[in-house]
């Protein structure tokens, strides 16, 4: 079966897509012509690889797809976890292609699996399957698909907004309801920004179950508005399946989530370079966001594989990075434009050091541009990292010349005096305020006795609480972190400036915010042990799309 995917992958070898000289082309409309609303998924387990073949030859090869005759308005990688379930592959391709095809959409397909000696965990495949998709193109959207599920209606667009977005709202085997509020699971879809901002999803839960609502406290603790598609056009068939073995400590390990919020997780932006010690079990140095020259120490905090990878996304490039294994001068990993992707896989210990320097990278032509390096384990991305970066020593001093100013001297006399003069002010001050409050407090203190007073001659009048009207609710429900322990300090600020994810927000058809009625709702149901086992069966986490290169990923 194996061997038929990755034929599905490069079957397109006589026509390969270009990107060197692409064809300017008007971006395509905000809602495609080609929608047709619902259409019921049809459900053939039967179907051959060939026939799948065959009706898709026209995405390109590594199962990348654009439209030719206009500018899709948003490029996604559609993120699909996956372990043996060949034939829910088989119908889910078939039904998903023309799907996206006629939303218009540049879009690709990973397949994320583990190697079958490694539990299942949903929740480190979205880690490393968003590190490696968005080495190999500049993505605007990431969707999190489970392979059960096939969406029934076409106007469920799937795009990405400025805050994260439930898609898989209305599922036929829960009767086309929401099983509890606090779901995040099946299809989602956010932003780069968005999955860096909440630190990736946790790596603790391997075998099924758990990391879906982790993910959803992580959003919450960040202070982010979850938005949901709308439940008339959010509907999706599931696939049968076998029930997969739970993991019996998800419930505890989304309780205490939110104190590992910083730390459990594939995905530890370094950005600064400023000589602080950062630690994770997946490192991205972008040394684009840097922009500047610096010098990385970097310290594996385990024995084992240590892998560094190269993440370009090419369009100028003036840059060179070489990593350099401190006890070995002559073992060196260089990484230069225009190689796009490239890895090195090297045999460490605790006591291992590694030097990564970077040329100064000069921000030209297109935005786009970027370069960072990973550093993670080999295959199990758990055990943790240490990096520390700072500006590098030979700078060459023409390039930022320094003028040596002398400050005017100051006598210690007028310094003294000077003091003196701060200190009497301030008892001044403080005298001051202190008569303020004083008289502040007299004030109060005699306007309460009057009230008092003024009750004990005049009987307080009854009211029936059933008289007063509710108060009105908003549509939009923001999540509060104030409403859980250790909540983040600041709140996410969504791409308010960005029209390709604003311009589709006005559509009443696209996504809403989640209600206060369907927050209380959720909560009651959530009590029930067996609700939270009707979601997640088989709704498999959202999965973020990546693969190290040493996982098994497909593009298809």
């Amino acid at each position: 079966m194996a061997e038929a995917v990755e034929a599905f992958v490069s079957q397109a070898e006589g026509s390969l897509w270009n990107s060197s000289n692409p064809v300017k082309s008007p971006s395509c409309p905000i809602i495609s012509p080609y929608l047709v609303g619902v259409k019921k998924p049809v459900v053939d387990l039967s179907i051959v690889w060939e026939d799948v073949f065959a009706k898709y030859d026209v995405v390109r090869c590594n199962g990348h797809f654009k439209p030719s005759s206009c500018q899709a308005r948003q490029k996604v990688a559609l993120i699909v976890p996956f372990r043996d379930r060949y034939g829910h592959l088989r119908v889910f391709l078939n039904h998903i292609h023309p799907f996206l095809m006629r939303q218009q959409l540049d879009y690709k397909i990973y397949l994320i699996d583990l190697d079958d000696d490694i539990l299942f965990n949903r929740g480190l495949l979205l880690n490393v399957g968003f590190l490696e998709s968005s080495k190999e193109y500049n993505y605007d959207c990431y969707i999190f698909h489970d392979v059960d599920l096939l969406p029934e209606n076409d106007h469920n667009l799937y795009r990405c907004s400025d805050q994260p977005r439930h898609m898989s709202v209305a599922v036929d085997k829960f009767n086309y309801k929401l099983p509890y509020v606090s779901i995040f699971g099946g299809v989602s879809a956010m932003t780069k920004d968005q999955i860096l901002f909440v630190n990736g999803f946790s790596n603790k839960f391997s075998g099924w179950g758990g990391e879906d609502d982790d993910m959803f406290n992580r959003l919450k603790f960040h202070n982010m508005t979850l938005m949901r598609s709308m439940d008339d056009v959010s509907t999706y068939k599931m696939l049968k399946h076998k029930q997969s073995h739970p993991n019996p400590k998800r419930f505890k390990l989304i309780k205490t989530g939110m104190k590992r919020v910083k730390q459990d997780a594939s995905i530890t932006p370094v950005t600064k370079c400023d000589n602080k010690e950062r630690v994770g079990s997946v490192l991205n140095v972008d040394f684009m966001e840097m922009n500047q020259p610096c010098n990385c120490e970097v310290k594996p905090l385990f024995n084992g594989q240590l892998v560094f990878a190269s993440n370009v996304i090419l369009y100028d490039c003036y840059s060179n990075i070489t990593v350099r294994r401190s006890d070995r001068n002559d073992d060196t990993f260089a990484i230069s434009c225009p190689k796009q992707y490239t890895s090195k896989v090297y045999s460490v210990s605790n006591i291992s050091v590694f030097e990564i320097s970077s040329d100064y990278l000069t921000r030209t032509g297109d935005t786009g541009f970027h370069q960072s390096i990973q550093i993670f384990q080999d295959k199990s991305f758990i055990e943790y990292i240490s990096v520390r970066c700072s500006q590098n020593e030979d700078i060459d001093s023409t390039t930022s010349p320094t003028i040596p100013i002398t400050p005017p001297r100051i006598s210690d006399t007028s310094s003294d005096g000077l003091i003196i003069g701060l200190v009497i002010c301030g008892i001044l001050i403080a005298s001051l305020i202190c008569v303020i409050v004083g008289i502040s407090v007299h004030f109060i203190r005699n306007k309460e006795r009057s009230n008092e007073e003024e009750k004990e001659r005049r009987p307080e009048p009854t009211i029936a609480m059933s008289s007063i009207p509710d108060p009105q609710t908003s549509s939009y429900t923001t999540l509060v972190a104030g409403e859980i322990n250790n909540a983040a300090e600041g709140s996410y600020t969504g791409l308010q400036n960005d029209s390709v994810y604003q311009e589709i927000l006005h559509i009443s058809a696209y996504e809403r915010p989640i209600t206060e009625e369907e927050r209380e709702r959720g909560n009651m149901q959530r009590e029930v042990p067996s609700s939270i086992n009707v979601q997640q069966d088989g709704s498999t986490d959202n999965t973020a799309t990546f693969n190290s290169g040493h996982d098994k990923k497909s593009g298809v």
